[in-house]
């Protein structure tokens, strides 16, 4: 689910769902198909898609739901050198 709203998230660009939870079937399913190119559509329904968008409203409206951070890339690690004893 995370990865879902994280979806809807960068495609909404951090704004409330761009249709309503009440649109017709085919606007739902259209609108799925553009935040998931590969979602199945035999096993979502637009029942499942309606409480998605509800969900995700809810959640960016309280504040709940941000944009994951990009892992920043990792420096190399810096070879660490012997120690000298006297």
């Amino acid at each position: 689910m995370a990865d879902i709203f994280q979806n809807m998230l960068a495609h909404e660009k951090g704004a409330l769902c761009s249709i309503k939870p009440k649109a017709p079937a085919t606007d739902l399913e259209a609108y799925f198909f553009e935040v998931f190119q590969d979602y199945d559509e035999e096993r979502v329904y637009p029942s499942d898609i309606k409480k998605i968008i509800q969900w995700y409203n809810v959640l960016v409206g309280k504040g709940l739901l941000v944009a994951e951070a990009t892992p920043a890339t990792e420096a190399p690690a810096e070879e660490a050198t012997p120690t000298e004893e006297a």
